[in-house]
């Protein structure tokens, strides 16, 4: 069972939620998109276009760096698989979601996102000089924290 975030450190880092991957010991907290924090030269990026985890059949899509340096943080994802778990914590809830997809693209500045618009998605990108690596996650259940 992940670590559970004191809420009060909240209102103390500005982070509206966290993104915690147990298997590559990732816990992160990210921004809201409208946050001049929110910037993939800074932290995990939240896109714009997203929604958060408790809109239903919604999609929070977040991008990170990954290779080397202090703002590598999607640096191990390439160690997750389908059937990963990978948990959003957002507005006294743990979202759990589970890989379902993962697929690389051409790095073109774009991303086409293939995902069941009938489920709560969670994606997650990332890029090395030539491509980028989608994963897609879809909500299994929620809990209280």
């Amino acid at each position: 069972q992940p670590e559970t975030i004191p809420q009060t450190e909240n209102t103390t880092t500005g982070y509206i939620g966290y993104l915690e991957i147990s298997k590559i010991n990732l816990n992160k907290g990210f921004y809201d998109i409208t946050s001049s924090e929110n910037d993939v030269e800074k932290n995990i990026y939240v896109s714009p276009t997203s929604s958060y985890p408790d809109k239903e059949k919604g999609n929070l899509i977040i991008a990170a760096h990954s290779g080397t340096g202090w703002k590598a943080f999607f640096n191990e994802l390439y160690q997750l698989n389908t059937g990963d778990q990978v948990n959003v914590l957002y507005k006294n809830k743990r979202y759990i979601y589970k890989i379902n997809k993962i697929y690389k693209q051409e790095k073109t500045g774009k991303i086409a996102i293939y995902r069941d618009c009938e489920k709560t998605t969670l994606t997650c990108t990332n890029n090395d000089s030539k491509t980028q690596t989608v994963y897609i996650a879809y909500l299994e259940k929620q809990e209280e924290i």
